[in-house]
C-alpha cells in the first residue's frame, strides 16, 4: 500500500471519532430525560442514605460502578502518551514498533474509558451516547495491535502480517463509516470477530517460525502472544455465540499482552538509549580527534592578517584546512572538501591532511603538492573524492601562487578597483585519476587585497525557496564589507549564510562550511610579472 493511501486512511480514521462525537452531541437526550435520570439516581441514593448517611452524588455512583474500566483507561492512555512523547522527542531513536505500541495503548485506553458511563456523560451529557465510538476504537485498537506485530516481527510468511495490518486498518475505517451511517446496527461486527480470530492465528503462526524461536529474547514474547490470544479468541467466539462464557474475558488478554509488550518495549528503549549513548560518545571522541587535526590558530606572517572558520554539518565533517609556515614571510595553505558527510568523510579528511603534510618540501610549488597528494589518495577512497586548493604566499616578493583540484575558485577582492578576481587554475579532483595533472598560476598582491578560500557549502547553502546563496551573493558580500577586518569579515559571512538559510539553533546545515580570509596589509617588493606554470 502506497504512502499516500496510508495517509488517507489515517486521516479518515482520525475524522471518524470526531464525527461521532459531534453526532452524539447532536442526538443527546433532551433536558427532561437527563433530569429524570438524575432524579431517579437521587431517589435511589436517598433511600440508601437513611441507613448509611448522606446520599452520594450521581458522578460518585458512576465512578464506583465503572472503576475497573476507568483505571484501565487512564493507565493505558497515560502509558501511550508517555511512550509517544518519548518517541517523538527522541527523534534520533525513533522505532516504529515503540511508536505503534504508544498508539495502541492510547486507542485501547480511550476505548476502555468509552465503555464507562461517566466519561461519555462528561463529553455529551448522555452516558450511552458514545457506544458507537467505543466500537470504532475497538476496531482501531486491533489495527494498532496488528501494526505493532508487523513493525516488530516483520512482514511475516508470504507478507501475511503486512496484509493483516493494512487490511485491518482499511476495515476499521470502512466499519466506522458504516457504523456512523447505521447507528442502530453494527453490521460488520461478525466480520470483525472473524478477522480477529484469523489475525490471532496468523500472528501466533508467525511467532512460532523456527528462525524466531531460536532468538532467546523472543521466547517471552511468543509465550505472551499465545496466552493473550487465547482470551482474545474466547471473547470473539463468545461474541459470535459459539462459546457460552457469561462475561467479558478480553481484558484479561489485554493485561497479559501489555505485561509482555511493556517488558519488551522497556528492553528496546533501554537498548536504544544505551546504543545511542555509545554512538554519541564515539562521535564526541571523533570530533575531538578531528579538531586536533585543525590548526589552533592561523600563523602570524608579516604583512598579512588571516582568519579561518570551520562549521561542520554534523558532529564530524569532511572539510579540512591546514597552514605550513616556512618563515615570517612565507607560508603554504591548503583547503579541501571530501565528498559525502559524517564519519566516512571525516576519516578521509584525516588522510588528506597526512597526504598534504607529506608534500611540505614542495610547498613552494602548489601544483606539485596536489600531484603528490593525488598519487597518495588514488585507490584509497573507493567512490569518494576530494576537491582542494593549495596556495603559496611569499610576502618578500608579494606573490601568490595558486593551484586547484576541482574546487570552487579562489577569490581576490581588490581594494583599489573594488573588483573581484576569480582564479580557476583547476585540475581534476583528487583520489580517482592516476594520470591527473595540475598546473599553477602566479599573481602579484597589493595592499588592501583580500583573498578568500572556501568550500562549496558556502555557495550551495539554500533558502526556503531552494535558492542557493551562489557566487553573485558572495561577490556582492565581498564588495560591500571590504572595510571589515579579517576576523569580523569571516564572522559576518557565516552570519549572512545563516540568515540566508534561516536555520534555527537546533537545525543542521546541508553541508559543511569552511572559509579562510587573508588580508594583505602592506606593500612589498614585487616580482616583475606573474607567470603561469
Amino acid at each position: 500500500m502506497g504512502s499516500v493511501a496510508v495517509r488517507l486512511i489515517i486521516a479518515l480514521a482520525l475524522l471518524c471519532p470526531v464525527a461521532e462525537i459531534f453526532t452524539a452531541q447532536a442526538n443527546a437526550r433532551n433536558l427532561e430525560i437527563i433530569q429524570a435520570g438524575a432524579s431517579a439516581i437521587a431517589t435511589d441514593a436517598s433511600e440508601g442514605a437513611s441507613a448509611s448517611g448522606p446520599a452520594p452524588s450521581s458522578q460518585y455512583i458512576l465512578v464506583k460502578r465503572d472503576l475497573g474500566y476507568l483505571v484501565l483507561g487512564v493507565v493505558f492512555v497515560a502509558i501511550g502518551l508517555i511512550t509517544l512523547l518519548l518517541t517523538i522527542l527522541r527523534s534520533a531513536s525513533r522505532d516504529a514498533a515503540i511508536f505503534l505500541f504508544g498508539a495502541m495503548s492510547c486507542v485501547w485506553g480511550i476505548r476502555f474509558l468509552l465503555y464507562t458511563q461517566l466519561f461519555p456523560s462528561l463529553l455529551t451529557g448522555d452516558p450511552q451516547a458514545l457506544q458507537r465510538l467505543a466500537r470504532a476504537f475497538t476496531y482501531f485498537g486491533a489495527s494498532a495491535a496488528f501494526g505493532f506485530a508487523l513493525a516488530y516481527l516483520g512482514p511475516g510468511w508470504r507478507s501475511s502480517l503486512r496484509i493483516l495490518a493494512y487490511g485491518s486498518l482499511a476495515f476499521s475505517c470502512v466499519a466506522s463509516l458504516v457504523l456512523l451511517a447505521n447507528p442502530d446496527r453494527d453490521l460488520l461486527l461478525p466480520v470483525f470477530n472473524v478477522m480477529i480470530l484469523v489475525g490471532a492465528a496468523t500472528v501466533i503462526a508467525n511467532t512460532l517460525r523456527p528462525e524466531l524461536r531460536q532468538k532467546a529474547r523472543r521466547h517471552g514474547l511468543i509465550a505472551g502472544f499465545c496466552a493473550s490470544a487465547i482470551f482474545f479468541v474466547l471473547e470473539n467466539l463468545r461474541a459470535l455465540g459459539l462459546v457460552p462464557i457469561p462475561c467479558d474475558v478480553e481484558w484479561i488478554g489485554v493485561l497479559i499482552l501489555y505485561l509482555t509488550l511493556g517488558r519488551l518495549i522497556a528492553i528496546c528503549m533501554f537498548t536504544n538509549e544505551r546504543r545511542l549513548a555509545a554512538i554519541s560518545q564515539e562521535l564526541a571522541t571523533a570530533r575531538q580527534i578531528q579538531a586536533s587535526l585543525l590548526p589552533k590558530q592561523a600563523p602570524r606572517i608579516s604583512g598579512m592578517a588571516m582568519a579561518a572558520r570551520y562549521l561542520p554539518m554534523t558532529e564530524v565533517a569532511g572539510d579540512i584546512y591546514d597552514f605550513v609556515k616556512l618563515d615570517d614571510h612565507r607560508q603554504g595553505i591548503l583547503i579541501a572538501d571530501v565528498s559525502g558527510h559524517g564519519v566516512p568523510a571525516a576519516l578521509i579528511a584525516s588522510m588528506v591532511k597526512g597526504a598534504f603534510r607529506a608534500q611540505i618540501e614542495s610547498i613552494e610549488n602548489p601544483e606539485r603538492v596536489l600531484d603528490g597528494m593525488n598519487r597518495i589518495l588514488t585507490g584509497q577512497l573507493d567512490l569518494q573524492f576530494v576537491t582542494a586548493i593549495c596556495i603559496y604566499i611569499d610576502m618578500t616578493t608579494g606573490t601568490l601562487r595558486y593551484s586547484g583540484a576541482g574546487h570552487p575558485p579562489l577569490l581576490i577582492q581588490q581594494k583599489d578597483s573594488n573588483q573581484c578576481i576569480s582564479l580557476q587554475q583547476n585540475g581534476l579532483f583528487l583520489g580517482q585519476f592516476t594520470d591527473a595533472t595540475y598546473s599553477s598560476a602566479e599573481r602579484l598582491l597589493a595592499t588592501g587585497d583580500r583573498i578568500l578560500l572556501y568550500t562549496d557549502g558556502i555557495l550551495e547553502a539554500t533558502n526556503a525557496n531552494d535558492e542557493e546563496f551562489g557566487e553573485n551573493s558572495l561577490y556582492e558580500f565581498l564588495a560591500q564589507h571590504g572595510e571589515l577586518p579579517a576576523e569580523s569579515f569571516a564572522d559576518a559571512l557565516l552570519a549572512a549564510v545563516g540568515d540566508w538559510t534561516n536555520l534555527g539553533r537546533d537545525e543542521s546545515l546541508d553541508d559543511d562550511l569552511t572559509l579562510i580570509v587573508i588580508d594583505i596589509q602592506k606593500d612589498t617588493e614585487h616580482r616583475p610579472a606573474p607567470t603561469d606554470k
